[in-house]
């Protein structure tokens, strides 16, 4: 039996003892569908360094275990809980967040630079304007439509 259908069996037995399906322990490593994970499972497919880490750090699962068969399957006592999964759609939903956060950040620091300039440039109309009556007027419509501040 070579080695990649060693470590599918193991991950199938995990998988039992998560008590997960296909579709649902397959998500948890990033696979669209349950196909990714069953080509593992029946050795088809090696078991990558990155589903290794989202098991060690989801479920708390002994790699050494998992590649060699030798040791514990978890790596805390068995009497203490499985840790609940993290949700990728969690950590990706968060990921969004901080960048929607920083890109409203970026808006407002704009939006203030610009409104910096316009007052700056209504100064200089208004200024302008008590010098010139046809420019006095067009400000006065400006102000009074909402365009423009006094």
């Amino acid at each position: 039996m070579n080695l990649n259908c060693e470590i599918g069996e193991r991950l199938f037995h995990l998988q039992n003892v998560l008590k997960k399906n296909q579709r649902e322990l397959a998500a948890d490593l990033g696979f669209k569908t349950g196909n990714g994970l069953s080509m593992i499972q029946k050795g088809k497919n090696p078991l990558q360094a990155n589903h290794c880490k989202i098991l060690e750090l989801t479920y708390n699962v002994n790699i050494d275990w998992l590649k060699t068969g030798i040791g514990e399957m978890f790596k805390q006592a068995l009497s203490e809980p499985a840790p609940e999964p993290i949700e990728k759609q969690q950590v990706a939903l968060l990921s969004k967040i901080e960048l929607i956060e920083s890109k409203l950040n970026q808006l407002v620091s704009l939006h203030e630079r610009n409104e910096k300039r316009v007052d700056m440039l209504i100064e200089k109309i208004l200024s302008e304007g008590r010098q010139n009556e046809n420019l006095s007027k067009i400000v006065l419509m400006l102000t009074e439509s909402g365009i423009m501040r006094k």
